[in-house]
């Protein structure tokens, strides 16, 4: 889609006005074709009173993910990233144990390309270490994919990105967790956003001297 803006700036304006006349109008088309470029499908901050979100799924019922306001199995994290509750999972045994969490089904059809952003805290106790997979699949029931492994430690809230491939109307992200008697799992603020091509971008022909109008084109 294009969205066109025709502003007229007259000869009889100063050139200072003429100048501000035409930024105004970037950015105000920079303003409308970013917000038209992004949508976010899923956002999810597990405020839910100590309850599994709708829609979101574990694989297994120990060991659990749970909906807690701090950490599982110490201290650490003294609290979630953001609000009250978090995501957490805890195994207390250096055999260790997993388990997965799935967000619901997602329709991703519709973008060009689409990201995966959540905060991220796994603190390694000594030698024991948790870590975190992170898959996909684009079908209903479909095969698993690995996106990102997370296997360092990670003592404090840390923002994850990563690009999501092979979009699809029936799209599914899941947060396999290996716990092995560290401090816990913990993830945070879950968004998946979704974009449609050309957002945002945004061309001129303004002629500052002629004072004629001109026109600002965007496309998303």
């Amino acid at each position: 889609m294009e969205n066109i803006y025709h502003i007229i700036v007259s000869k009889m304006m100063p050139m200072r006005k003429r100048i501000l006349s035409a930024v105004v109008a970037f950015v105000c088309c920079m303003s409308f074709g970013t917000a038209w470029g992004q949508v976010v499908v899923l956002s999810e901050n597990f405020e839910h009173g100590g309850s599994m979100p709708s829609g979101w799924t574990q694989t297994y019922s120990s060991p659990e993910w749970q909906m807690v306001s701090s950490g599982i199995g110490g201290s650490t994290p003294s609290s979630a990233y953001a609000g009250t509750y978090c995501a957490g999972m805890y195994y207390d045994n250096s055999d260790c144990d997993f388990n997965e969490l799935l967000t619901p089904y997602m329709n991703l059809s519709a973008y060009s390309s689409a990201t995966l952003t959540f905060y991220l805290h796994k603190q390694d106790w000594a030698s024991d270490a948790d870590d975190l997979s992170v898959y996909y699949r684009n079908s209903n029931g479909g095969t698993w994919t690995l996106l990102n492994s997370y296997t360092s430690s990670i003592s404090s809230w840390t923002l994850q990105t990563i690009n999501l491939p092979s979009l699809s109307a029936n799209y599914q992200i899941k947060f396999r967790g290996n716990a092995c008697y560290g401090y816990g799992i913990y993830i945070d603020d879950v968004v998946v956003t979704g974009y449609t091509s050309g957002g945002g971008s945004c061309s001129s022909s303004f002629n500052m001297a002629s004072g004629l109008t001109r026109t600002i084109e965007c496309g998303t």
